[in-house]
């Protein structure tokens, strides 16, 4: 239950970064909802307290560090990828699947919108990078995983205990 746990809390830790470093983006291109509108600017007002110098930052290195931090995710989460196109390819796509198309639309959009900005924006579309949003799709689902192998291992202990409660007569 060690493995599942270490890789969840790194998972977390990378997306909980990404999301930090992707507020000053989400200050510049604004917020698609205003009550998600209203959230961001209460949390950046002390953010930009605290970390003056990330409002300050060039959004072109905000965004390659935001996709080395995504790349680091997924690389954690690679089995759920595995599993989910090996699903898929056999027809039978499961919850794996679905994490693995959604994170990889994710990464892939916001990946289109750190290479070719221009053309995006040239045919109306903002380049907006959700590469925190595949981060924390994944570390949410690592974190599931690693919950569940620790109930699997008190369940065990549970079993073999009650077990071992049984009379020699």
């Amino acid at each position: 239950a060690r493995g599942p746990a270490l890789r969840a809390a790194a998972a977390i830790g990378l997306a909980t970064v990404a999301m930090v470093l992707s507020m000053p983006l989400m200050h510049l291109h604004g917020a698609p909802h205003p009550l998600l509108g209203a959230a961001m600017h209460a949390l950046e007002a002390r953010l930009s307290q605290v970390l003056p110098a990330l409002y300050a930052a060039p959004p072109r290195a905000l965004e390659l560090a935001l996709l080395a931090l995504a790349a680091g995710t997924i690389g954690i989460g690679r089995a759920i990828f595995a599993q989910g196109w090996s699903a898929l390819g056999h027809r039978s796509p499961d919850m794996n699947t679905l994490v693995a198309l959604g994170s990889a639309a994710a990464f892939g959009s916001s990946l289109a919108a750190t290479v070719f900005p221009g053309p995006l924006t040239r045919a109306g579309i903002p380049p907006g990078a959700y590469y925190e949003t595949a981060s924390f799709v994944i570390a949410r689902v690592l974190l599931g995983r690693a919950r569940e192998a620790r109930a699997k291992t008190r369940r065990t202990r549970a079993v073999a205990a009650l077990a071992a409660l049984e009379p020699d007569t």
